[in-house]
């Protein structure tokens, strides 16, 4: 089986897509089950707030860094929550949502992966 830590990191880098692209409104079906499985980890008061910083700065590296922590360290003492996860990131990873999504970073920069097809994008300066 996968390292525990690697199982937090990876459940926090496959979400953060979805709300650097758009918030928890673009987290749907597959991606819907992980993130509620994310928040029902985060329990306390200070780690709630953790999450409501993921959702404002997806793309901030210490704050995914606490946020898999937390994780980690709920996944250490739940070996079965652990597998779920690993199904539930699989699922996701499957999904034309997730293999779809579009990302701004930056200034003026915007990066796109995986297919994209029937869309315009028009560039005004």
């Amino acid at each position: 089986m996968i390292e525990i830590a690697e199982i937090a990191k990876e459940a926090v880098n496959t979400i953060t897509p979805f709300l650097a692209a758009g918030g928890t409104e673009l987290i749907k079906d597959a991606a819907s089950d992980l993130w509620a499985s994310l928040k029902g980890v985060f329990k306390k008061k200070d780690e709630e707030k953790l999450l409501e910083d993921l959702e404002k700065s997806p793309t901030d590296i210490a704050t995914k860094a606490k946020v898999e922590y937390v994780l980690e360290s709920e996944l250490k003492n739940n070996k079965e929550f652990a597998e779920q996860l690993l199904k539930i990131i699989s699922a996701v990873k499957k999904t034309e949502e997730y293999l779809n999504y579009v990302s701004q970073v930056g200034n003026d920069n915007i990066s796109v992966q995986g297919k994209i097809s029937n869309s315009k994008i028009n560039i005004k300066k």
